[in-house]
């Protein structure tokens, strides 16, 4: 162990196989990306060799003698290909390249990087960084798009780009999907402005004051709140609430609300959008181009940027942009590659790694196998979905809406499946698919009420995405013009 560094407990403990384990066990553990560190300081080395390791003629400080002439040495610091033990065997470049890959791959690792979304941040930072200066703002930055197209990610990054630059704010971030129940928002958001005990019930009132008898001297209030859907109640009562406080003439507020769709303004009563003004940035699904440029940059970042050929992660971003346009699911994709080619002793991602990675996350997925056994006119109705869902950018789509494209989608190609006669067949349909599909959990049904005239909103299941179903509607598709609408986002 290096001087003065502290030991490694979690990873030596992992280290030790138990006394009847077989060496070629603990040899695989030792390229699995994880106990073989030689190279990697703070780590402990496994090292073959019949007699005791040596650097640069010295012998290494060993912990333990494992079967088959394997050596859980101390940490190696500064190990080079300069080695002078002849029995000193260092991982594979291969193998350390993917472990760099594996790294830089990790949904929560990005560093403060965020390619591909400049414009959108500069419209972000300015907002802010604007309202923070004056003492608040009646105005709500409005942030809109799918899920994973670097929505929270950029809003955070700015806050804490400006949270450098001066200490005039303080910042909380709530987000909806969370809470219990939306009532308890305004317990949470209490709790980060204030110590001491509230009644639960009185939470919204204490807020309304303390927004209220704010002094210029305070710290302006920068509120997050993602998740804004979760928000909206049959009466607004607390959407309401939380906009009134905009009006105060000293709240020194500063509020931005972040959304999977982009319609929850126009959703709202005219009681609450009658009291702020609205400033949009609105998140586009990520093209093919920027899914592959942010992988890049992550791989190149950490030092990784030769573990994927350039045609293996085109592959991974096309599939992706074709489905969600999920960065997450890139990520993903690519992380299943890595492990797949560690198992296999490492070595560069490929075209063929990743199209078998991408087949073999798709068959992983029950839902996503339960697909592409329906019928024809089944299939249909999804398609349709799909593509109400992509048309519309949003998470969930009006039945009717959906039940109109479906009309459309089955009369444009009369050969493949039998056409309803009557519209009253083309609800009753719907309405059959709707029931059977929510017995699936393919898709979900949800109850709008926000608009003037309530109906039903349909959105994906908790397993399935849009990618995923794209890809699986697509593995089974005949119809080329159907193909064609699965991979791109056309209007019929």
């Amino acid at each position: 162990m290096a001087k003065g560094r502290p030991r490694d407990s979690t990873s030596c403990a992992t280290a030790r196989p138990a006394k009847n384990r077989r060496t070629s066990e603990v040899q695989e553990q030792a390229h699995d990306g994880t106990l073989w560190a030689g190279p990697i300081p703070g780590k402990p080395a496994l090292v073959t060799g019949k007699e005791q390791p040596k650097l640069d003629g010295q012998e290494v400080n060993v912990k333990q003698r494992l079967p088959g002439d394997i050596w859980l040495c101390e940490t190696l610091e500064g190990l080079t290909a300069n080695i002078a033990a002849k029995n000193l065997k260092p991982p594979s470049t291969g193998t350390n390249l993917l472990e760099k890959a594996a790294t830089a791959l990790r949904p929560t690792v990005s560093g403060g990087r965020l390619p591909c979304r400049r414009a959108e941040q500069e419209q972000i930072r300015t907002h802010i960084s604007s309202s923070v200066k004056q003492g608040g703002s009646r105005q709500v930055l409005y942030v809109s798009g799918m899920p994973g197209t670097g929505k929270t990610a950029s809003v955070l990054e700015i806050v804490r780009q400006e949270s450098r630059k001066t200490s005039k704010f303080k910042f909380v971030h709530m987000n909806a999907m969370s809470l219990a129940n939306p009532n308890t928002f305004f317990a949470e958001v209490l709790k980060c402005l204030r110590s001491g005990k509230f009644a639960m019930t009185s939470a919204h009132q204490e807020l309304s004051s303390f927004f209220a008898e704010r002094k210029e001297s305070d710290p302006v209030i920068v509120l997050l709140i993602d998740e804004l859907d979760y928000l909206v109640t049959r009466n607004q009562a607390v959407l309401y609430r939380v906009f009134d406080w905009l009006g105060y003439p000293q709240a020194r507020l500063v509020l931005v609300t972040i959304s999977n769709t982009m319609d929850v303004p126009e959703r709202l009563l005219p009681r609450i959008t009658s009291r702020f003004e609205i400033t949009r940035v609105d998140f586009e699904p990520y093209s093919r181009d920027q899914i592959c440029t942010i992988l890049k940059d992550r791989l190149q970042a950490h030092g990784a940027g030769t573990a994927f050929t350039t045609d293996a992660l085109k592959l991974c971003a096309g599939r992706v942009a074709a489905g969600s346009g999920d960065v997450r699911k890139a990520l993903q994709l690519c992380r299943h590659a890595v492990q797949m080619r560690l198992a296999t002793g490492g070595g560069v991602v490929e075209f063929s790694h990743m199209d078998s990675t991408a087949r073999d996350l798709l068959h992983a997925n029950p839902t996503a196998q339960a697909v592409r056994g329906q019928s024809v006119m089944a299939r249909r109705f999804l398609a349709s979905l799909l593509l109400e869902l992509r048309r519309k950018g949003v998470c969930a789509a009006p039945l009717p809406k959906v039940v109109a494209r479906f009309k459309k989608v089955i009369h444009s190609m009369p050969d493949l499946c039998e056409v309803p006669e009557s519209e009253a067949q083309h609800a009753d349909d719907a309405a059959y698919f709707v029931r059977r599909f929510v017995a699936m959990s393919l898709i979900s049904r949800q109850a709008d009420s926000c608009r003037s005239h309530p109906c039903t909103l349909l959105a994906l299941g908790g397993g399935l995405d849009a990618e995923d179903l794209a890809t699986a509607l697509l593995a089974v598709e005949d119809d080329e013009s159907i193909r064609e609408l699965l991979r791109c986002e056309v209007q019929m």
